[in-house]
């Protein structure tokens, strides 16, 4: 167990000094500051003090030095840890210090390195710190699952909440050694995953890769029995290739000469067939000048017929060109005079609008006087409430402190009157007695006297002096005395006389400081978001601009609108006619029927100079050759082709009876067989060559068969155990798992019961959680909706986070063992700036939650809303400024 006594911190980021002392060893203690006043601070000052060494200089002890100061942290804290009382004291960096006195079961002291191993020694035999450091809760952890199966003392807990079948604790962690053993024999054949790990791979690859250099041994044998083999067919094929080559030269050379006799024949042939086409040439060229002149002469024609028909074009086009220029200046006249009618309007659109603005003005001016008046109405109110509310206002605090007080007196007297002896003194007849020298009347009626050391009592002459002795009178009329003196210390501070006084000064500031909140709404409201200043600045902007003469004589703001509307109409008819007639002018603009009479009148011009171009031309040619001498040209032309035709003829005749084609085959056949005859040759001389090496380089093969045999043989079998092992420890890992998995689903049982009966506090009676092997929440199911963790809320998962820590702390703290007796407080839970996100309804269910956990240890919240804790029951509450200030 570890409860927190005292906490002092020093020169520790933001903290100069903070001293926690005299905590409650159970219940809520709530720490309350604005941001960055060091209330996470005290989380850090806290785990450094037990968890890192004095010497250290790592990051986060230089973390904690002030950024503004050069300066030692200093932390110490004053705790018992299981049976230990002690207080730990450590400085880092500058003067490191550590100080350890132990105070309880025996005291002893320790510093330095003795101090830092005896703190671990009775951090380590009396307290889990797995499970301290799940209880504190920072704000990063808010949002973030915790797996609670890896707590040793909450495994414990968990152990002992439920008996086996023969009545000793479940634990899912008794198995554990077997488990791990079996693991161990697992993970030598198996990855996580399942698959084969690399070792089993490498004997299998190895295994695979001797059957691989087996065949290959084995094929190298055959292949060198039929390098063997093929040596007989190789030399035969080259001896009966040297034995046939002779004979296919000679007859390729007489094959050749006979082509060579085919051939001369046939390009006598081919010049016979050149002349031809050349005749064919010429008398083509000869009726094609015969045709280019008939073409000439046609050209002409049509020029001349082209140009008739443009000369009446021209003049069409002439006469729309007119037509157009004096549509476009009748249009351009329209648009002016358009224009200048809008132009009109606008003038009288701007005089009507400025009317109408002046009336606009004149209406907003008499808006801004009427609310102004009000409004200096309601400034003047609020300003006398305020004088009657300055000063000193009795509060309901004031008088609730004034009742505890008369309360207390009450209380005071009452106990002085039981506890202070007395005399109850009567007479039959009218007398008086001396009291400590005041007549005091006595009758019939008893009258008590108080009686306190050393009273005197005086009857007639007889004096009687009592004597307290050892009770406790005295302290009670003391008590009833400063109870006197606090009540009237109180009303005179007040400036009051009663209680009575008080309360119905209370009620006069209540009610004062609800009609100034009145006054104060009313003036809001009348502004409704408008600066006052910014309205008396338009309305005194508007007095200049009106002046008196605007004032006297308001506008008829129905005319002026009337005026503007009819202004407005006749501008947008105008501009609308002015469009129309710009679209109505655009077409004649583009000067079509213009560009058509310049563009007509152009290619005439050209057509008469092709004209003149193409009679000049003709008249050169019929000078050059006339148009008979080209007829005669095509007769001689014809009758050259026709000798050139006969002579080929006979040239044709003579090849075919040579047929170069049947001597050309007859070389190729010669020829190929020559080649395939050599080719044979080399072949089987080159493959020899390469047989002889083969032969050679196959040497030993029947050896290498015989060695890769006995290898893949030996490999075989190791191949074989390591799977038959693998597929046992798979088995029994198997088995395993499965009843490991159900004895932890009764082991998991009672986290699961106390974070649901905690949850249906926040959730709903339907809340359920699903937790995985390792206890960490991975959904939550209200009713028939199942929420994957992540998917949750903020606010639900910073709940959830909390559940999950008070639902530890409950089983530990009542799970014996390492926790201490039943019920006893195992760690404080610290709750760092947490319920932001949490709605109104379930911050009040989370603050009970609270207060039960209370009941049974330490809680620290810190927070920066302290009204966040409201609800819960019994708890005490620091501020960081009350805290920065205790020495």
């Amino acid at each position: 167990m570890m409860i927190l006594h005292s906490l002092t911190v020093s020169n520790v980021r933001a903290i100069d000094h903070l001293h926690l002392e005299e905590l409650p060893e159970t219940g809520v203690i709530v720490i309350h500051g604005n941001n960055e006043e060091g209330k996470s601070t005290i989380l850090d000052a806290l785990d450094a003090v037990l968890n890192i060494k004095y010497n250290s200089a790592a990051k986060p002890i230089k973390s904690l030095k002030p950024v503004d100061r050069d300066v030692s942290p200093e932390v110490s804290a004053t705790m018992t840890v299981g049976p230990v009382t002690f207080r730990i004291a450590k400085r880092w960096l500058k003067k490191k210090e550590a100080e350890l006195t132990v105070t309880a079961p025996t005291r002893e002291n320790h510093t330095g390195g003795d101090a830092e191993e005896r703190l671990a020694e009775i951090l380590r035999e009396h307290l889990d710190a797995d499970l301290l450091r799940t209880l504190f809760l920072r704000q990063e952890d808010l949002g973030e699952a915790i797996q609670a199966a890896g707590i040793p003392t909450l495994s414990a807990a968990l152990a002992s909440a439920h008996a086996d079948g023969d009545g000793g604790p479940v634990d899912a962690s008794d198995d554990d050694g077997l488990m791990r053993a079996v693991d161990q024999e697992y993970l030598r054949y198996f990855t996580r995953r399942g698959d084969q790990n690399n070792s089993v791979k490498k004997s299998v690859q190895d295994w695979n890769r001797s059957v691989e250099e087996l065949d290959e041994a084995t094929a190298e044998l055959e292949r060198l029995q039929n390098y063997v083999d093929q040596v007989a067919v190789n030399e035969a094929e080259r001896d009966r290739g040297d034995a046939e080559l002779p004979g296919a030269l000679a007859a390729l050379e007489s094959a050749e000469e006979g082509l060579s006799t085919a051939r001369a024949t046939q390009e006598k042939a081919t010049a016979a067939r050149a002349e031809r086409d050349r005749a064919a040439r010429d008398l083509e060229a000869a009726r094609q000048s015969v045709a280019d002149r008939e073409r000439r002469r046609s050209e002409l024609g049509e020029l001349h017929a082209q140009a008739a028909a443009m000369d009446a074009e021209v003049e069409a086009a002439r006469e729309a060109a007119d037509v157009e220029k004096e549509r476009l200046r009748q249009l351009r006249e329209e648009l002016g005079t358009a224009r200048s009618s809008r132009t009109e309007a606008r003038e009288r659109l701007t005089r009507a609008s400025a009317t109408q603005r002046r009336a606009t003005d004149q209406a907003r001016h008499a808006e801004l006087r009427s609310l102004l008046g009000t409004l200096e109405e309601l400034d003047t109110r609020i300003a006398d409430l305020r004088a009657r509310t300055s000063g000193r206002q009795i509060t309901g605090a004031d008088v609730r402190a004034v009742e505890e007080a008369a309360n207390e007196v009450a209380v005071a007297e009452a106990l002085r009157q039981r506890a202070v002896p007395r005399l109850e003194l009567s007479a039959a007849s009218d007398t008086t007695v001396t009291v400590d020298g005041v007549e005091t009347a006595l009758g019939a009626a008893p009258r008590s006297v108080d009686l306190a050391e050393g009273t005197e009592i005086t009857v007639g002459e007889v004096t009687a002096t009592y004597r307290a002795g050892e009770g406790g009178g005295a302290d009670a009329v003391r008590r009833a005395e400063q109870a006197a003196e606090a009540l009237d210390s109180l009303l005179t501070g007040l400036d009051c006389e009663s209680v009575d006084q008080a309360r119905a000064a209370r009620d006069r500031a209540t009610k004062l400081a609800e009609e100034l909140a009145s006054a104060q709404r009313e003036r809001t409201a009348l502004l409704a978001g408008r600066d006052a200043e910014a309205l008396r600045a338009e309305a005194d902007r508007l007095d200049r601009e009106l002046g008196e003469t605007d004032a006297e004589n308001p506008v008829d703001a129905g005319d002026v609108a009337a005026a503007v509307a009819q202004a407005q109409e006749d501008g947008e008819r105008l501009e609308a006619e002015i469009s129309r007639l710009e679209q109505a002018m655009a077409p004649w603009q583009e000067g079509t029927a213009a560009k058509k009479h310049v563009e007509t009148t152009t290619r005439l011009d050209q057509l008469a100079t092709q004209i003149g171009a193409a009679e000049a031309t003709l008249d050169q040619l019929e000078e050059a050759q006339s148009q008979e001498s080209l007829a005669a040209a095509v007769t001689a032309a014809e009758e050259e082709l026709k000798a050139r035709e006969q002579a080929l003829a006979q040239a044709e005749q003579a090849v075919a009876a040579a047929d170069p084609d049947h001597h050309e085959a007859l070389v190729e056949a010669a020829s190929s067989r020559v080649s395939s005859i050599q080719t044979r040759v080399k072949s089987a001389t080159l493959t020899l060559a390469t047989l002889s090496g083969r032969i050679d380089q196959a040497a030993g093969a029947a050896e290498r068969v015989q060695k890769a045999s006995a290898r893949e043989g030996r490999l075989r079998r190791h191949v074989e155990q390591l799977e038959s092992r693998a597929a046992a420890a798979r088995r029994l890992r198997e088995v395993l798992v499965r009843h490991r998995a159900a004895a932890r689903a009764r082991y998991a049982q009672p986290f699961a019961d106390e974070l649901t009966t905690l949850a249906s506090a926040v959730f709903g009676p339907q809340v359920q959680f699903t937790l995985s092997e390792d206890l960490e929440v991975t959904q939550r199911t209200v009713g028939d909706v199942t929420v994957p963790l992540e998917a949750l809320s903020g606010g639900a998962k910073e709940q959830l986070a909390i559940l999950t820590r008070f639902a530890i702390a409950g089983l530990v703290g009542r799970g014996g063992d390492g926790a201490g007796e039943q019920g006893s407080v195992a760690a404080p839970v610290i709750v760092d700036d947490a319920l932001g996100a949490t709605d109104p309804q379930r911050l009040q269910l989370m603050n009970t939650l609270f207060t039960r956990l209370g009941r049974q240890t330490q809680v620290l919240v810190l927070t920066c809303f302290p009204s966040r804790y409201d609800w819960v029951a019994g708890k005490t509450e620091y501020s960081m400024t009350q805290l920065k200030t205790a020495r």
